[in-house]
């Protein structure tokens, strides 16, 4: 502020003639603001919205220090009081004016000597999510697993004063923390290859209608391409693909339509938790004369399944289904032609599909690279097994706790290693457990302000940086950076800025930084004219219906794009 600018301008020794504290303010300070400036800035008039009447002497308790400022810059400007007013004694003036400095600098420096405020917070969910991403290689959807952050109206959420942890969080982060490191480190022996196709062939329907490989912006009847593939096994974890052979039926008029696959339990009966998600869409613009096949990955974690449940006496099985579904929208709703014109879905684009064929998880190289990044390479593990851990241990906790780990966490995370090697019958086990502790430490859920010295500023720059750019930990170079003191460099961090702001992950900040800077999110919540807009964010695997809730909801991503 102004008056802390100024207050390091030496005080005029007439400052001597005026007490400090209340005694001084009472004395000569209040007489003087009476006579020459209450009159305009006071009970009965208040020039400029502001009053002086009011004004207590006990700056020193951080009381009134903007008006108080104001003062001190107006009578040094010598713009109080107006010229066409009487004008106090020159040495009136600097001695209210030595006196205002006096008091403003002793306030600032007991604000300065009182006990720091923890700025500790802890990650948003959003950070939460790729920091796992970042420093395990593979992305599992963990934030649904999470309570929601807070949230106030056009404010920003990355605060201490939001970012707390209460006991039902930390069940949800240690749950976290066991199925990332059950799906991060895998058993040294290839896992069975769950693998699944299905086929459909093109049959003419007893009436005009979709043959049985081709699938309408209405679906189909049951036992054709539209109900999609059951799964018949698949992995608890690992990475899968999809393949589609497919084209498009595009009527004149028409040069592409959208085909989506979506994977999980697709019943939605009452009670059920079970839900499908996105696997991925396609754009089909080649025609049945040209079928292409198309790949999708992605982790088998992140697609729910319905467990296998007792219904009436009888054991029905767990349920995974990948089904289709034809996207074309022409901006006419599905509810009022449906029955009334049985041709429709011939006049419009649609999907014809040969095949889907699902395998898990993929094995090309065993183990894969996520678990090789943990449980590296080394003679050490059979030479002297405690000094490989030991090893393991300080890479992953100081890529986790995003600055190397010192020597007495390492002493507690081995000891929390000796007992779990004792409970179970396997390294990778054990391992599994000790780094979910990792997980679950203050230092990884916590952005921790770094202590004194030079080196560890540093670490807390990256992470600066990353945070605010990414929204996501450090990576490898900028760690590097911090470890040889370059961050100190203007030049480097310009570079680094511009990288990082170069890296697909800025996507991600910018539309979290968008979201909670306008509030976007109220967007959700905003009730729609159901007569006037039917279409608002409303549609069914087939097509539209008006009033059928869709299974997903659009994301402020969408929004933006």
């Amino acid at each position: 502020m102004i008056a802390f600018a100024l207050c390091c301008v030496a005080v005029p020794a007439l400052a001597a003639e005026i007490p400090s504290g209340a005694e001084g303010f009472k004395s000569k300070v209040a007489p003087f603001l009476n006579t020459h400036c209450v009159g305009c800035h006071g009970p009965t008039k208040s020039r400029g919205q502001m009053t002086l009447h009011t004004l207590e002497g006990d700056l020193a308790a951080g009381k009134q220090q903007e008006r108080w400022e104001l003062v001190l810059k107006m009578l040094k400007a010598g713009e109080m009081p107006p010229e066409e007013q009487t004008q106090p004694d020159q040495a009136d003036r600097k001695a209210v004016i030595a006196w205002i400095e006096t008091e403003l600098r002793d306030s600032h420096k007991k604000a300065t000597d009182l006990p720091k405020i923890s700025t500790a917070r802890r990650l948003t969910n959003f950070e939460y999510q790729n920091t796992m991403r970042d420093l395990l290689g593979f992305e599992l959807n963990l934030i649904e697993n999470l309570p929601e952050d807070p949230f106030k109206p056009y404010r920003f959420n990355n605060t201490a004063e939001l970012m707390l942890i209460g006991p039902e969080q930390m069940d949800r982060y240690t749950e976290n923390a066991r199925r990332v490191m059950a799906s991060a480190i895998v058993d040294p022996e290839k896992p069975k290859v769950h693998r699944t196709v299905q086929t459909w062939i093109a049959k003419g329907a007893p009436e005009p209608g979709l043959q049985n490989n081709e699938l309408g912006i209405y679906g189909n009847r049951r036992n054709t391409i539209s109900t999609g593939m059951s799964l018949k096994s698949w992995p608890a974890t690992g990475e899968f693909r999809i393949l589609v052979k497919a084209s498009a039926i595009l009527p004149p008029g028409y040069n592409e339509m959208p085909l989506r696959l979506i994977m999980g339990s697709d019943l939605f009966e009452a009670g059920s938790t079970a839900r499908v998600k996105p696997v991925g869409t396609m754009q089909l613009r080649n025609t049945p004369d040209n079928p292409i096949v198309f790949e999708f990955r992605g982790r088998i974690e992140n697609y729910p399944t319905r467990p296998a449940r007792e219904l009436k006496g009888v054991l029905k099985p767990p349920i995974m289904a990948i089904t289709p579904q034809n996207l074309f929208d022409d901006g006419r709703l599905g509810d009022h032609v449906r029955g009334v014109d049985p041709l429709r879905a011939l006049q419009v684009p649609r999907a014809v599909i040969d095949f889907i064929e699902f395998e898990a998880p993929l094995v090309d190289v065993w183990p894969p690279e996520h678990h090789t990044r943990i449980l590296f390479e080394s003679p050490l593990r059979k030479t002297d097994l405690n000094a490989y851990v030991r090893e393991v241990l300080q890479r992953f906790t100081s890529r986790a706790f995003r600055r190397p780990a010192t020597a007495d966490e390492l002493d507690r995370l081995m000891k929390i290693y000796k007992i779990y090697a004792a409970e179970f019958d396997t390294f990778e086990k054990a391992m599994r457990e000790t780094l979910a502790m990792v997980l679950i430490s203050p230092q990884f859920l916590f952005h921790t302000p770094a202590e004194k010295g030079k080196a560890k500023q540093q670490y807390e720059l990256a992470s600066r940086l990353s945070y605010f750019l990414w929204g996501s930990m450090p990576d490898a170079e900028l760690m590097e950076l911090a470890s040889r003191g370059r961050l100190d460099d203007a030049a480097v961090v310009k570079t680094q800025v511009e990288r990082l702001l170069a890296d697909g992950r800025a996507r991600a900040f910018i539309d979290n930084f968008t979201t909670q800077w306008l509030s976007l999110g109220k967007m959700k919540a905003v009730k729609i004219n159901a007569e006037l807009f039917p279409r608002f964010l409303y549609l069914i695997n087939g097509g539209e219906q008006k009033g059928t809730e869709m299974p997903y909801r659009p994301t402020i991503r969408d929004f933006l794009q």
